[in-house]
């Protein structure tokens, strides 16, 4: 029981230092000392140091030795990155998840409520509550399709954290945004795995999209020797 109270506690101060990072209330290249944290938050440095490492696996911070943890710069072209990547592996789940979502209608039932929980979020402007749900709404579809490596590949992208400072950087209808979930949901349901798979790359490119550009662009780029 202690041991699962201290990963519950450490989760708890990742997704804290997660919205501050997103917000912009820890700045890039702001130092992240455990012990100045567990007196914030009144914990012993174990949780402390345990959150860190979860933020550190999202590529949120990164530890330098003799330095310490100091909060990375995340920048436009990454988050892109980071959309478009998600898009191609959850269209890839998809096709596996669909049959077992049109056998379990208790599984489409959650995922209804994480939307309109969503919904409900997004017209009250809660950017944090939507984006957790929307972490959720995502991560059931792709644990689903029951491949942990692509469920390991997808969460190491930090979903949650990224969408987050995705929604502060462009401009975005956050209501339009969460209802394209309802057609990946009646998709699944009717376990078409083609059909959601191809919404949700397109439902991930919408941000890529709103910065006018495209992972062919980036290509380019690339091969003309930019970053």
């Amino acid at each position: 029981m202690n041991t699962i109270a201290r990963v519950n506690l450490a989760e708890r101060v990742r997704d804290v230092l997660t919205a501050k990072i997103a917000r912009g209330d820890i700045a890039p290249g702001e130092r992240l000392v455990e012990q100045t944290l567990a007196k914030e938050f009144g914990t012993s440095q174990t949780p402390i140091r345990e959150a860190l490492r979860l933020l550190e696996a999202v590529r949120l911070v990164e530890t330098i030795p003799h330095r310490g943890t100091r909060v990375r710069t995340i920048t436009d072209r990454e988050l892109l990155e980071s959309h478009a990547t998600r898009g191609i592996l959850e269209q890839g789940a998809a096709r596996y998840a669909a049959p077992i979502f049109a056998r379990h209608p208790e599984r489409i039932r959650k995922l209804r409520e994480h939307t309109e929980i969503m919904l409900t979020a997004s017209r009250a402007g809660d950017l944090e509550t939507a984006a957790k749900e929307n972490r959720t709404f995502h991560t059931d579809i792709v644990t689903a399709c029951g491949n942990r490596t692509l469920l390991d590949q997808w969460l190491a992208l930090g979903i949650e954290s990224r969408g987050l400072m995705s929604n502060r950087r462009v401009t975005l209808d956050t209501v339009a945004f969460t209802e394209q979930h309802w057609a990946i949901v009646d998709a699944l349901a009717a376990g078409r795995g083609e059909e959601a798979g191809k919404l949700l790359l397109e439902h991930s490119l919408y941000f890529v999209q709103k910065h006018q550009s495209t992972p062919e662009d980036w290509a380019e780029d690339t091969i003309a020797g930019g970053q």
